[in-house]
């Protein structure tokens, strides 16, 4: 198969141009006048038809169930200057999936490929490369694969190649696959030197290769823990390029099933900072998971508790990392953080609707239903205050009390919605919580929850929402005095700490091919490099931005668990009538099925993180977490995706954390290899403080004189020297 591919490429490049705009690798695929295609194809009866498996290799195009061209993914430059000719684009039949800048992405119908070689205002067409390998593209980002290999090293002035050999990596999820060949050694054993499930409530080990072998997984309708392990140190696999960012580490994997308490979650992480101690070896555990609806005060969780009662001595946190991703409420509406006025006649400083789950039939009519309340409100100050839930028409502004216009269960009996409400303190700290599992509804359209808050002027004010739905979060529906939810403070509260790395995630990937070869974007139009608009991020409330980092996390494909019953049969097949958009590939090794698929999210970015914290490990085996974040202050890079704040979703820099994480900007400061560091407006910014880009004029060159952050040459920037190319 390899050589078929090479032949096809060598074909497809050795053909003539035939429109000076297209790609050839586009032209060259479609039939000449005869029909017959101009790369290597295949008889099908008397059809002349292409191989579409190897084509699919190297570039996106989608294909018709007779293997004739349907579309074409590409990318369009538009001249200097012009503007989109959209009208004609949309006369041709072409979706406009993306625009940045002058660069569109489209999706192009194969008969009408050829016409935007007359289209005036396009300067270029080129096929599209970004749907395949999307771990590997994700690796690419995070330059994983400038340190992987010793040739690799060698270019990059490193001593040797990182790939996390003698580290251990710890996951605590849901959904793990003990046995993926993501988690093997070439020859089959296991890379697991701790396995943890839930039994029964408890928290059980295995340490043996014969134990592991015998575990199936902690959870069967979910795959997320066997993804998340598999991005972080993923096996390298033959003829499949999944592998994760710390393909040599050996692995400790918790599968917590359904028991997603902090309490376990605490205990399965400690557990392995304990084990890595007993094996003498640095460790980095991943946790892709944590809360919203708590005080942001480093205090509050247990988990955060817990890693600070545990890390006593400083040797106590050399070599023991932890990583949580930063959460996915990043334009969720989900918290209001603000400092509230004058209150009202009525009393009421602040009032907000809560906004819906999403929209339910009741009596023919679309009513608003809201699923697993859990609100949370504090004075950052820990003052007392009221809150009142009230009911709103947000088409008349008309307030009602839930006696006058109650919710229901969807099964039409009358709930006590906030009977479970709760009015305490922790730490001397007042706050305020409302949680109702289930899903409620009114009976009537226009009808919304609201909480309006009676406090004093001048508090600093938290209101945080649980729900991370789109339609979630709090609103002000145009209602005037009302408060919108905002994108400062959604984020997970577990990262509110020094002993924990934050991360958020950007675009990676804009796509990926399916296990059918198909192109999926599944989560509509991306821009390639961008933060998420849900990448979680704010400040917490001893004034520190959160997360400390961002890293690829859209759309990675990685191992799936084969005992998820949501796409898997007991025999470990897929199973007929699932759906297969999101799985990639599936390769048959040691005596089993072992399927890959994509996800996206902050849950991708941290384990990705945790991989490259692994390969820093390796190199420097007693970092704290002090050393990492302050090694991901100084070598995480910074774009035009990160510094300027019309391309960044919530118009904040500080949505970036330190930048783009950069495992061998980190390796090189590590190791000393490096003297000079690197930043430039027309590549990544290498070893740059996470206040870089918030310079103004306090650069100079060699002769003392003040010069822009952008001059070309050597800049002195706080004592160090920059060479901006």
């Amino acid at each position: 198969m390899r050589r078929l591919l090479y032949l096809v490429v060598a074909l497809v490049f050795a053909t003539g141009i035939q429109a000076q705009k297209i790609d050839a690798r586009l032209t060259n695929l479609l039939p000449d006048a005869n029909g017959v295609s101009k790369t290597k194809s295949t008889m099908r009866g008397q059809q002349q038809v292409i191989d579409t498996a190897a084509v699919k290799q190297r570039i996106n195009v989608s294909f018709n169930s007779d293997c004739t061209i349907k579309s074409f993914s590409v990318i369009a430059m538009l001249k200097e200057g012009a503007e989109c000719p959209m009208a004609l684009l949309q006369k041709l039949g072409v979706e406009i999936r993306d625009a940045i800048g002058r660069m569109l992405i489209l999706t192009v119908p194969a008969e009408s490929l050829m016409a935007l070689d007359d289209i005036d205002e396009i300067e270029s067409v080129s096929a599209d490369q970004m749907n395949q390998l999307m771990n590997n593209i994700a690796r690419e980002k995070s330059r994983v694969d400038e340190v992987a290999t010793p040739e690799k090293a060698q270019q990059n002035n490193l001593p040797q190649a990182y790939t996390g050999k003698g580290v251990l990596v710890g996951l605590v999820d849901t959904g793990i696959d003990f046995n993926h060949a993501a988690f093997r050694n070439p020859d089959g054993s296991t890379r697991v030197r701790l396995a943890m499930a839930i039994k029964s409530g408890e928290l059980v080990e295995y340490t043996t290769p014969e134990a592991i072998a015998n575990l199936t997984a902690d959870r069967t309708n979910e795959s997320h823990g066997t993804h998340v392990a598999g991005i972080a140190a993923g096996s390298l696999i033959e003829g499949l390029n999944r592998q994760g960012v710390a393909p040599e580490a050996d692995l400790m994997l918790c599968g917590l099933g359904t028991y997603l308490y902090e309490s376990e979650l605490l205990t399965a992480i400690t557990r392995m900072f304990d084990y890595a101690k007993e094996q003498g070896m640095p460790c980095v555990v991943n946790a892709s998971m944590g809360e919203v609806s708590n005080f942001h005060d480093g205090t509050s969780t247990a988990v955060v508790r817990g890693l600070q009662e545990y890390y006593q001595t400083e040797d106590d946190r050399k070599g023991r990392i932890c990583v949580f991703s930063a959460g996915n409420s990043g334009d969720a509406h989900a918290a209001i953080y603000t400092v509230l006025p004058e209150a009202d006649s009525d009393g009421y400083n602040l009032r907000t609707v809560l906004g819906e789950s999403k929209k339910r039939s009741w009596d023919g009519k679309q009513c608003n239903s809201y699923t697993n309340l859990y609100n949370f409100f504090y004075n950052l100050d820990g003052s007392e205050f009221d809150v009142d839930v009230k009911v709103v028409d947000v088409n008349t502004g008309q307030i009602y009390t839930l006696e006058e216009k109650p919710v229901y269960t969807t099964s039409g009996y009358k709930s006590e919605v906030f009977k479970n409400n709760r009015v305490s303190t922790y730490n001397n700290k007042h706050y305020v919580e409302f949680f109702k599992s289930g899903t409620i509804l009114f009976h009537e359209p226009n009808l919304k929850l609201a909480y309006f808050v009676k406090s004093e002027k001048g508090k600093t004010f938290r209101a945080m929402d649980e729900r991370t739905t789109m339609t979630s979060g709090f609103y002000s529906d145009y209602l005037e005095g009302y408060t919108d939810g905002e994108d400062n403070g959604a984020f997970n509260a577990h990262t509110c700490c020094d002993e924990v790395i934050g991360v958020g995630f950007y675009h990676s990937a804009t796509s990926y091919t399916d296990i059918n070869g198909d192109t999926q974007s599944p989560w509509g139009n991306t821009y390639l490099d961008r933060i998420h608009d849900y990448s979680s991020w704010g400040i917490d409330d001893n004034g520190v931005n959160r997360p400390d980092v961002i890293a690829p996390g859209s759309m990675l494909c990685s191992a799936y668990n084969i005992y998820d019953t949501t796409y898997f049969d007991e025999e470990g097949k897929h199973k007929s009538g699932s759906t297969t958009a999101e799985l990639t590939d599936c390769v048959t090794l040691y005596g089993r099925n072992n399927y890959y698929g994509a996800m996206e999210g902050t849950s991708m970015a941290a384990p990705h993180t945790a991989g490259v914290i692994a390969l820093w490990l390796q190199a420097k085996p007693d970092m704290t977490s002090d050393d990492v974040r302050a090694l991901i202050k100084e070598t995480s890079y910074n774009d035009e995706y990160t510094t300027n704040p019309e391309l960044i979703p919530s118009h904040d820099v500080r949505q970036a954390g330190a930048g783009k994480i950069d495992a061998l900007a980190g390796l090189q400061k590590l190791v000393g290899t490096t003297a000079i560091n690197t930043v430039g407006a027309d590549g990544p910014r290498h070893a740059t403080p996470a206040t870089m880009y918030e310079v103004d004029d306090n650069c100079y060159n060699t002769l003392g004189q003040r010069v822009s952050k952008n001059a070309k040459g050597l800049i002195i920037y706080k004592g160090k020297a920059y060479l901006n190319r």
